[in-house]
């Protein structure tokens, strides 16, 4: 008798839903829905109104999504904002503070937590870091790598 599970027979026990292709209306219908989140001020993106918008209850939308790009709508949000934030550690003056809720994160603590989740290191870390890397002038620079 063999343990190889390669010759072992085996059978499909459960199969929820069917799978969609790259072509299907809920893919188009996300694809679409993505474009016009990248372009979308991250701090005025609401779940629930995008899934009204979309004719969709918050579940459905989710679910949609969620089966589309093997992410949730949270994470993905959650991203999208900290990507936003980034961008303005980097070339802003604003407040932590301020650049959280400009991002679209109702407090200070949350905001940092996501951050540092998904960035590894705070947003007071991640500012200084991309202050140190453009400390440097090219002249510098090229003294440098000398």
């Amino acid at each position: 008798r063999s343990s190889d599970l390669t010759s072992a027979p085996f059978r499909t026990l459960s199969l929820k839903g069917e799978s969609k292709g790259l072509d299907s209306p809920e893919m188009q219908r996300m694809s679409g829905v993505i474009t016009s989140l990248m372009a979308m001020d991250p701090s005025e993106i609401r779940h629930d109104h995008l899934a009204q918008n979309l004719g969709l209850c918050a579940s459905t939308f989710s679910r949609q999504f969620r089966a589309a790009t093997g992410d949730t709508f949270m994470s993905f949000l959650h991203r999208l904002r900290v990507c936003h934030a980034c961008h303005l550690l980097a070339s802003s003056r604003l407040s932590i503070t301020e650049i959280g809720a400009a991002s679209g994160f109702n407090n200070l603590s949350n905001f940092n937590r996501i951050f540092l989740r998904l960035r590894g290191c705070t947003p007071r870390e991640y500012r200084r870091h991309s202050r140190e890397m453009t400390a440097f002038s090219p002249t510098d620079a090229a003294d440098f790598l000398n």
